[in-house]
């Protein structure tokens, strides 16, 4: 969802609120901690090299970042107030204050932690690669979008990306990235190179930890050359799909060259962090989902801020691809007892993944397996027992599941939570901290609210030099009826997420987004769109095959794009457009109920197909002669919101 101001006329203020993606099976358009940055970068929008910072936002979570790994919390600045400034946004408030991560393991046998927690105080990591440092001006973030046109300046940008170790496609198979429409078609063909595009936009930076020692937070811990390939990406949908965020990290140990530096960095444990604050930071709750390998923060009631109030979302991060792991006698049978696993000697158990999208499919690595979440835990600034981890000791046991004190949290005695509908409470490993249901009110439950800090940890995993471990989280919102009832909707919509992953990042792709102009009179608004993009539009795979079939018309009280605010109406739909083909009326499953509702009625607004697809006669205009909510005259310089969706 973008929301961007039109203009400004004469008679009344006109305020659109874009929807810049199409609605797959609904349209669930969805629109205090004191800012830590210090400075502000300014908003990037292009493809292609966009700098130090960009913000994602091409669906329902609005998400800045920049390139030395830190996510939400990074000021950009727009011209919209409410896109503006730092925080990850869902539905009209900050819903992530800060992203990033947690990295420990042994050096030599020597314990280090690092980690990207700005929240924390703690950014360990530069922006750039080992060899040529952060002032290489190719270290920035690089965009593409699949509105991109085939071999355009993003695809010429990438050349610089795959330098630093960015993925592309080798069509032509001669090892070098060559982004030449080698037959002048204008489009891209199977034998010519392609870059990494993942999902309907795709951000990528590499960084490594070179923050000198005396800087750090954590000052007893040297840089040890670690680099991270970072790439975010996300599918453009106004629906279910628009509230997940995916990030891929690709940890690789090239060492600085300093005589005596290990060959490997053994036991590591990486932890995908976040600060989450839904709305009001001071009163969350947190818990873990260990069969979805997934952590969530959700409210302690209605929330204090007014675009959240009683239906403040559900936020939850889950790991769908876990680094590899060789195990001797789990994932292979070890013929040759060396404890390697060595292809056609030994016998494999288990198979391992990489999921990497249409462009560059699917890679199997028999005798290894993905490892799962393996701890999650919480902390909370200023707790004698689980506060901020003031140095790598602290931030090492916090990855491994206990507390800073290095104590593994009692289920039957530990403050911060009880153990609910008659769950024996010595039962439950202590390493997934609050693993119980909050919606069943059973198992672990934390009940006591705080402005937490949560991690979900993976490992035990070995970082060899020149070798890569991948690994796949994704960041999911979901937003339902009250507090409780949007960790359901979060589950469910993590389920849907990881559909996308098992079928290598297969989701449907959005048409153009509709682009409307605005005029008036005295006493009417008109909005006109041309039609031809979205009519037109259909996109098949092995696995979907959707065409457009509609347009909605939405009006807003505030520039927000909640359906309720604070418990008042705030949507209102004052215009249907429908495909003139079978197709009438359109259901939707209930996903708590199972049962057939309405979705969208039909429509009396009928388009023909040849008509509103052909760019010289295909266009809609809409007048509107009263105030959408009152039905009174419309008033001269008071503010009027409206959005544009389509579905498929």
């Amino acid at each position: 969802m973008r929301i961007k101001i039109i203009s400004k006329l004469l008679s009344v203020v006109v305020l659109f609120l874009f929807i810049s993606t199409t609605v797959f099976g609904g349209d669930d358009i969805k629109s205090t901690k004191v800012n830590k940055q210090s400075g502000s970068q300014l908003s990037k929008v292009q493809s292609g090299k966009a700098g130090d910072a960009y913000r994602l936002f091409i669906n329902n979570v609005n998400l800045p970042m920049n390139r030395a790994g830190a996510l939400a919390e990074v000021n950009i600045l727009d011209p919209n107030p409410i896109i503006s400034g730092s925080g990850g946004k869902f539905a009209g408030d900050v819903a992530l204050f800060a992203g990033g991560f947690f990295l420990s393991g042994l050096a030599n046998g020597t314990m280090f932690a690092n980690a990207v927690a700005p929240a924390t105080l703690v950014q360990d990591y530069v922006a750039g690669d080992v060899a040529n440092g952060q002032t290489d001006p190719r270290a920035q973030l690089y965009v593409l979008k699949a509105s991109d046109e085939p071999f355009s300046q993003s695809w010429i940008d990438w050349v610089d990306a795959v330098a630093l170790g960015a993925d592309y496609y080798d069509g032509d198979n001669d090892g070098t990235y060559s982004p030449i429409d080698k037959n002048g078609n204008g489009a891209w063909d199977a034998d010519e190179d392609r870059p990494d595009l993942i999902g309907d936009e795709t951000v990528w930076c590499v960084y490594w930890d070179g923050l000198p020692t005396p800087q750090r937070r954590w000052n007893t811990i040297a840089p040890l050359g670690i680099e991270v390939r970072q790439t975010v990406f996300a599918f453009a949908s106004a629906g279910a799909i628009g509230n997940i965020i995916f990030v891929r990290y690709r940890f690789k140990y090239v060492g600085l060259g300093n005589s005596g530096e290990p060959n490997e960095l053994t036991d590591c444990y990486f932890g995908v962090w976040a600060d989450p604050d839904i709305g009001n930071a001071s009163d969350d709750f947190l818990g873990c989902d260990v069969p979805r390998n997934s952590g969530f923060v959700y409210n302690n009631g209605p929330d204090e801020h007014a675009a959240y109030g009683t239906q403040p979302p559900a936020f939850l991060i889950d790991f769908f691809q876990g680094p590899i792991s060789y195990i001797p006698n789990e994932t292979f049978t070890d013929a040759n007892s060396n404890g390697v696993y060595d292809e056609g000697i030994d016998i494999p158990l288990d198979t391992a993944y990489s999921v990497r999208g249409q462009i560059k499919g699917i890679k199997s690595y028999p005798g290894a397996k993905n490892l799962g979440l393996s701890s999650f835990v919480m902390y909370k600034n200023g707790d004698p027992v689980i506060s901020d981890p003031n140095n790598a000791t602290e931030a090492r046991r916090y990855t491994i599941g206990l507390t800073k004190n290095g104590d593994a949290p009692n289920p039957c005695s530990f403050s911060f939570g009880e153990v609910r509908g008659g769950v024996d409470c010595n039962s439950i490993d202590p390493r997934f901290w609050f693993s119980g249901d909050p919606v069943a009110n059973t198992g672990w439950i934390n009940t006591l609210e705080g402005d937490y800090r949560m991690m979900s940890n993976t490992g035990p995993f070995t970082l060899a030099k020149g070798d890569e471990k991948e690994i796949v989280v994704a960041y999911v919102f979901g937003q339902g009826t009250d507090a409780i009832n949007s960790v359901a909707v979060a589950k469910k919509i993590d389920d849907g997420a990881q559909n996308i992953f098992d079928n290598n990042f297969i989701a449907p792709s959005s048409p153009p987004s509709v682009v409307a102009a605005t005029s008036s009179g005295e006493d009417f608004i008109d909005i006109q769109w041309n039609t031809k993009d979205q009519v037109g539009y259909s996109r098949k795979t092995d696995t979907y095959d959707i065409k457009f079939k509609g347009y909605n018309v939405f009006a807003f009280k505030s520039n927000s794009t909640a359906d309720l605010i604070s418990g008042q109406e705030n949507k209102k739909l004052i215009a249907t457009y429908q495909l003139d083909d079978f197709i009438n009326n359109l259901y939707k499953e209930n996903p708590n109920t199972g049962g057939i509702e309405m979705l969208y009625p039909a429509s009396s607004n009928k388009l023909d197909y040849a008509s509103y697809a052909n760019e010289e006669t295909g266009r809609i205009r809409l007048r509107i002669t009263s105030d959408p909510f009152t039905g009174s005259n419309l008033v001269k310089g008071k503010p009027y919101y409206f959005a544009i969706t389509s579905y498929a």
